[in-house]
């Protein structure tokens, strides 16, 4: 534990009564990261709904795949028809207002 006291001393300095650090950055420099982060996860979900097209077109079962990883990690229950698996475009786009209507996508 002292070791890492010690690094952190080394990079933030000493912390105050309370033990805390004071942060280095400038309101204006916060403000900017957190901008950044802001469209880091709209280009990263983005970036992910595309993976999830392409997935859809790569391999027999595509759809199946990618049904199946939107409700692993959105929770919204996906079943779909022999007519959605022939149309993987068209279904693709709803699954995705699906998606967003059940709150997968935030």
């Amino acid at each position: 534990m002292a070791r890492f006291e010690a690094i952190t001393a080394a990079v933030l300095g000493a912390p105050d009564s309370s033990g805390r650090h004071a942060p280095t950055a400038s309101t204006a420099e916060r403000l900017q990261a957190l901008r950044a982060w802001h469209w880091r996860r709209v280009i990263g979900k983005t970036l992910n709904a595309l993976r999830l097209v392409k997935a859809a077109f790569t391999f027999k079962g595509g759809l199946d795949y990618a049904a199946w990883k939107i409700e692993r990690h959105s929770g919204v229950k996906i079943a779909l028809t022999e007519d959605e698996r022939r149309r993987p475009l068209l279904t693709g786009m709803r699954l995705f207002f699906k998606t967003l209507k059940g709150g997968g996508i935030r």
